[in-house]
């Protein structure tokens, strides 16, 4: 059996090391659209959870590994621009409610190492597929083709093979995100806990992470495009942080005043209607292919990861009894979509109620964290 996978991001990494660990006998080979595996940006972490993404880890052997250079979020603080504490969630105790903040570029390293020697073509963006009850021919930009007798589109919110496949285009949410890493140690109650966010009064957002060696901030803003935000130099970005933030609670301008300008990166927020297919013959759809989403939630990385896992279960399974197919592949499908469909919905309106910027809503959204964090501290104290 042989499965062509377009995207080496961490889907398409996931699931490839997941076939190479548990089928190595299956045939596998990456297509990648940058010029290389190492092209795109990683240096920024992500939330990986109990049962999402340190899950797969751990099936992968690789959660010893990487645990150890991890933050562990033991405490999540909302505030407003004022300092005042909305909530506080501090982490429920299991492996299943565990969130550890993992460097994505330690991760990537990590998938690259299991996959081995697995062929990764760089340089090949995918422009479509055709299949047969044969196999899957998929074409490429440069006008290069490569057969499969299954293919798996991991190719991101732009997803070529998803557009093919349902017609649909992303969906910008009006908002963007910058990123920025400061070097600066801060020794704050605020980032005990590994993480607190800020919700500005113009409808801006300010996350802040605890990292082994400084602070990642993450601030999202209104804007017409991603463009708009993206075609500004790193350091009228970083001046616009600072003057935003400049009069908000400690130790925001702290952490600001650190900031290293050159690890500014920028992110729009996009996501699409949720699916009710995520797969059409023998082509699949995994990770931001399947369900693009905001970055609120902390959902897109660990439903790509497990979408990953699940997906190479169900292929292992294939290879060992091909008769049992469709049934199996009914029932994964139905997970991928019910779980996709939930946490793009979830992240969306999540996105929408913290950048809100209706003076009444933000006042209203303030004060439901208030009320669930008096009744988290009763149930506390019992």
């Amino acid at each position: 059996m042989k499965i062509g996978v377009i995207g080496a991001g961490l889907s398409g990494l996931a699931f490839t090391a997941a076939l190479k660990r548990s089928a190595p006998g299956i045939q596998v080979e990456l297509y990648e659209s940058g010029p290389s595996v190492d092209t795109r940006f990683q240096g920024y972490s992500i939330d990986l959870k109990g049962d999402g993404g340190l899950h797969v880890l751990r099936s992968l052997g690789l959660y010893d590994q990487l645990s150890g250079q991890a933050v562990t979020i033991s405490n999540s603080v909302f505030c407003n621009q004022d300092g005042r504490i909305l909530l506080e969630l501090p982490a429920l105790d299991g492996e299943k409610h565990r969130v550890q903040r993992v460097n994505r570029q330690s991760l990537r390293t990590a998938l690259l190492a299991v996959v081995g020697d697995t062929p990764i073509h760089s340089g090949m963006l995918a422009r479509g597929f055709r299949q047969n009850e044969a196999g899957v021919e998929v074409q490429f930009e440069n006008g290069q083709t490569a057969s499969a007798d299954y293919l798996v589109a991991c190719d991101g919110a732009s997803s070529a093979i998803r557009r093919q496949m349902v017609k649909d285009q992303k969906h910008y949410l009006d908002l963007t995100t910058i990123l920025f890493d400061s070097p600066h140690l801060c020794d704050h109650p605020l980032l005990a806990g590994g993480f607190f966010m800020t919700f500005g009064r113009n409808g801006t957002s300010l996350f802040c992470y605890r990292q082994p060696d400084g602070v990642q901030l993450s601030y999202t803003v209104h804007a017409a495009s991603e463009s708009e935000i993206s075609g500004l130099e790193p350091g009228t970005l970083l001046r616009l942080l600072q003057l935003e933030t400049r009069s908000w609670h400690a130790p925001i301008p702290e952490i600001v005043a650190g900031v290293d300008p050159s690890s500014v990166v920028v992110r729009g927020c996009y996501d699409r209607e949720p699916l009710k297919h995520v797969r059409q013959g023998r082509v699949w759809l995994i990770g931001d292919a399947a369900h693009p989403m905001s970055f609120l939630k902390g959902q897109g990385a660990n439903l790509a990861m497990v979408d990953a896992l699940d997906l190479a279960g169900f292929f292992c399974g294939l290879a060992v009894n091909p008769r049992k197919e469709g049934l199996k592949a009914r029932t994964l499908e139905r997970n991928i979509v019910a779980r996709g469909r939930q946490a793009v919905l979830a992240s969306r309106a999540a996105s929408q109620r913290f950048h809100t910027t209706d003076h009444l809503q933000q006042r209203l959204r303030d004060l439901d964290f208030q009320v669930n964090n008096k009744l988290i501290r009763m149930v506390a104290r019992k």
